[in-house]
């Protein structure tokens, strides 16, 4: 998950946005608020999407959804669960919201890696 996918950049990325990225990758079926991980970070929300635009690339927010989305992808294709049941495991109020946000994220709809892989 680190930028380019290249895991021998996380050298150099701040030991506080680290933490924070291994605390997501960790746990990418929770639905964390930027002001947590901020604290968890020990920065101001502010300095945390500063460091996050500036080492990853993305904003915080767009890492948290392109995360749970590719992690969500993966229940599909590897453990076969169903859209619903992936939209249920990850907190969505509807399926309608969580395919919403895959297709914003992933460019197509969860149909489409239902199944496959």
């Amino acid at each position: 998950m680190f930028p380019e996918g290249d895991q021998g950049t996380q050298r150099w990325l701040d030991d506080r946005l680290r933490k924070v990225v291994r605390l997501i990758e960790a746990a990418p079926d929770q639905n964390h608020r930027i002001s947590e991980l901020a604290e968890i970070a020990g920065l101001s929300e502010p300095h945390l999407r500063r460091l996050f635009r500036e080492q990853m690339g993305e904003s915080p927010k767009q890492f948290l959804r392109r995360t749970r989305m590719e992690f969500a992808r993966r229940l599909m294709q590897q453990e076969g669960l169903r859209v619903g049941e992936v939209a249920h495991l990850l907190g969505f109020a509807s399926v309608f919201q969580f395919s919403a946000q895959y297709r914003q994220v992933l460019g197509h709809p969860p149909s489409e890696d239902r199944g496959t892989g």
